[in-house]
């Protein structure tokens, strides 16, 4: 996505927190133009139906592994450091991330809704630690 005109803090672009990439703080860095790429793979109806262990049947959990890798560019509307970039970020703005989650399909309030625990790692020299994130979120929350 890129904004054009002014570059006002509820239309900009953020990049940070379980909507775009897990391993950074929510909305860190802002812009006025947002390059993301990011797949879930998950796995199994139910993991512990495959051990077996004994459970109910609204507890059913799954494991997914994920990969992101994003940037921002322009003007940051909560007024920290502009990136460079017009078309395209600068190639010094992208970041990775992979990872693992283990998710709970609640199917409440909406029948594809997942409660994740995950844990992202960054790739690549020097960038932010490790951390875990809970969060909720629909399948093709993006859409």
């Amino acid at each position: 996505g890129r904004l054009t005109g002014d570059a006002i803090p509820q239309a900009s672009f953020y990049l940070g927190g379980s909507n775009t990439m897990r391993g950074i703080l929510g909305a860190t860095r802002g812009g006025t133009g947002l390059a993301l790429a990011r797949v879930d793979l998950i796995e199994s109806e139910d993991i512990l139906a495959l051990a077996p262990i004994p459970h109910p049947a609204w507890l059913r959990l799954q494991v997914s592994g994920f990969a992101t890798a994003g940037a921002v560019w322009g003007e940051d509307p909560a007024g920290g450091p502009p990136r460079g970039g017009l078309d395209w970020p600068d190639e010094e703005h992208w970041v990775s991330e992979a990872g693992a989650a283990l998710l709970w399909p609640s199917r409440l309030p909406y029948p594809a809704g997942f409660f994740k625990l995950s844990y992202a790692w960054p790739l690549g020299p020097a960038r932010e630690a490790a951390r875990w994130t809970d969060s909720y979120s629909r399948a093709l929350g993006f859409v």
